[in-house]
């Protein structure tokens, strides 16, 4: 094999103060689209990375080593990327720094602005990400000219064909590039929900995008309203050649809705179900309620499936009609209880705070979970994430929060007629009563004793104990 030269090299970096096991799905993705074309990529998660590698990182931007560089970051570490940026440019100001993510697809101009970079890849970037690298290999810097990025001219006018981008058809999703990480290096951070059978967990996506309008989730904005799916006979082989290459012995899929195409949720796991893996599997995000049948609960069995979750979110009728979650909560305990027959263990997800909500609907809630026939639940705060329609709506009113930090540890209470205190109280309150009941008590310390105390007592931290505290 011919070797690349190395200013073929592209930079992707991963900065996240999340407080769960998420290796880089989307900066994996975009390796294997770049590698496919003949660039050879890095990959820098700062959640994981040990400073031999920070080091490498930099000499190899002293030394211009970089065609470009990515980097992604959720809202709360926007602040650490504007010092990156700062840092790259006083070392090498030449090179091209493009940023993406959620945060930046939902505010490209602001995020431009504020931090310096080049150029915002808006949504995946599978297909801009080529684009880009053809522009700056040949010194281009209208960047705004690519579907799907967004940039700033020299006069500092800001270029974004929005129609343009909604209109091109999204490019296929790939398997993530495995060999640019070792999954060993994520396996001491708890699993998402805590809950984890196996001392080897991977995650791995089948589809993307959601075409549910709820208004507290940014995810149809970046993501797309509308399903992409990847062939179910790759979905099963990335499984099997992660148990192979890898020593993989349990599986998240992390899609945001992955049986609402409930026949191609069904032939995903009938090729699983052909290979026989020693594998579990589990659905750390919120399936669809409603979407099931029999031949889905016999291939949850059948394939190794523990534990699916479901976003419920609220136990008050009004609250759910005005966020756009379609829940039929007449229906919910009775579908609880059929997953429950067939052995699948069950979480619930819960969100206390949204806008209108007050101590009497957040009551509502909390009763309403706790009569459910549910094995564990996740209670969150209401945040208002940039890419949300309630973000827009709380950000033209000036109730969004005012700097991005805040979003680290967000308390809550915004729109809504309770404090953060009262807010914070509350969820506790939830908790408690929810674990007070024997059964689920003896299920909680089950699973504390698989995925280990240490994750346990992390999650317990960051939800009962954590105060609001800007990023390191």
């Amino acid at each position: 094999m011919t070797p690349r030269h190395e200013k073929e090299t592209i930079a992707l970096i991963s900065h996240t103060q999340a407080k769960t096991f998420s290796p880089p799905l989307g900066l994996l993705c975009l390796s294997t689209v770049l590698e496919r074309q003949g660039y050879h990529t890095e990959i820098l998660d700062l959640a994981v990375a040990h400073s031999s590698s920070e080091s490498a990182f930099w000499e190899g931007v002293r030394r211009k080593k970089y065609l470009w560089i990515g980097i992604t970051a959720l809202t709360p570490s926007i602040p650490w990327v504007g010092e990156w940026v700062g840092q790259i440019r006083n070392i090498n100001p030449d090179v091209p720094v493009l940023l993406g993510g959620v945060h930046a697809s939902a505010l490209p101009e602001q995020s431009l602005r504020e931090l310096g970079v080049d150029a915002v890849c808006v949504g995946g970037g599978e297909e801009a990400v080529l684009w880009f690298s053809q522009w700056v290999a040949q010194g281009r810097r209208d960047y705004w000219e690519i579907v799907g990025i967004a940039a700033l001219d020299d006069k500092g006018a800001f270029h974004f064909n929005a129609d343009r981008y909604s209109s091109h058809p999204r490019p296929l999703p790939v398997r993530p590039n495995w060999s640019k990480i070792r999954l060993k290096d994520y396996q001491h951070l708890p699993p998402q929900q805590y809950v984890r059978r196996k001392p080897c967990v991977a995650p791995i996506y089948t589809t993307k995008g959601c075409p549910f309008r709820c208004t507290f989730c940014a995810v149809p904005r970046f993501s797309g309203s509308s399903l992409i799916h990847r062939d179910p006979v790759d979905v099963a082989q990335e499984i099997e050649d992660l148990v192979a290459d890898q020593g993989v012995e349990e599986i998240h899929i992390v899609d945001d809705n992955f049986n609402y195409d409930l026949a191609y949720a069904k032939r995903v796991l009938q090729e699983l179900a052909l290979r026989k893996l020693p594998i579990v599997w589990k659905t750390p995000n919120g399936i669809w309620l409603h979407a099931y049948d029999e031949e889905w609960l016999s291939l949850l069995k059948q394939t190794g499936c523990y534990q699916v979750g479901f976003g419920i979110e609220s136990g008050a009728p009004h609250i759910l009609r005005a966020v756009k979650k379609p829940v039929k909560l007449d229906k919910v305990a009775p579908i609880l209880q059929i997953y429950k027959n067939n052995g699948i263990s069950t979480f619930g997800y819960f969100i206390l705070g949204m806008p209108g909500e007050d101590r009497h609907t957040v009551a509502q809630t909390i009763r309403f979970g706790c009569g459910l026939p549910l094995d564990h639940i996740h209670v969150s705060l209401f945040t208002p994430y940039p890419g949300s329609p309630l973000y827009d709506q709380m950000a033209a009113a000036g109730n969004a929060p005012k700097s991005w930090d805040q979003y680290y540890h967000y308390l809550g209470g915004e729109g809504c007629d309770l404090t953060a205190r009262e807010l914070r109280s509350m969820m506790r309150r939830f908790y408690v009563r929810f674990y007070s009941n024997p059964r689920r008590a003896l299920n909680l310390l089950q699973d504390i004793r698989r995925s280990g105390v240490r994750s346990f007592l992390t999650i317990v931290q960051h939800y009962f104990f954590s105060r609001k505290e800007t990023p390191h």
